[in-house]
């Protein structure tokens, strides 16, 4: 099994630059995927790319429901690709 990447809720607020707040209700809003271990939560990398990849306007689009309340910077979604290309610890 390879191994992969978790976040605490105040590490992946501050790398997408967004509120542990934004963060909890997206996913008590069932948007954005956690893991719970015990009374712990924490964010795959994997599913916090699928959820930005869900969360990306284009084309004039309007975003989900469950994504409307977390804006993503260019960098941060930067910073997760490296992280899920394991360039970063």
């Amino acid at each position: 099994m390879p191994p992969f990447t978790v976040l605490t809720e105040p590490e992946l607020a501050k790398m997408l630059h967004t509120s542990q707040r934004s963060l909890r209700n997206a996913r008590l809003g069932g948007g954005l995927p956690y893991v719970k271990i015990g009374r712990l939560i924490r964010y795959r990398i994997e599913d916090v790319t699928a959820f930005l990849d869900r969360a990306t306007i284009a084309n004039e689009q309007h975003a989900p429901t469950t994504c409307k309340s977390l804006s993503v910077s260019t960098s941060a979604r930067a910073e997760v690709a490296q992280m899920r290309a394991g360039k970063r610890n």
